[in-house]
């Protein structure tokens, strides 16, 4: 789960860590920021269900 406008930790750090892991699920939630789960439920419940059903 990462949202892709989070001013603390970036994409940098997102491609950092698929360095690190470059077969990891990640959800990556446009237009949202540090706390997607505040931000946008209902888009952050979706992209968890589809981390978990993959």
């Amino acid at each position: 789960m990462w949202g892709l406008d989070d001013p603390v930790a970036t994409t940098n750090v997102l491609n950092g860590l698929r360095e690190l892991r470059p077969s990891a699920a990640v959800a990556e939630l446009p237009g949202l920021g540090h706390y997607p789960q505040v931000e946008a439920p209902k888009a952050y419940a979706e992209a968890a269900l589809s981390l978990l059903v993959d």
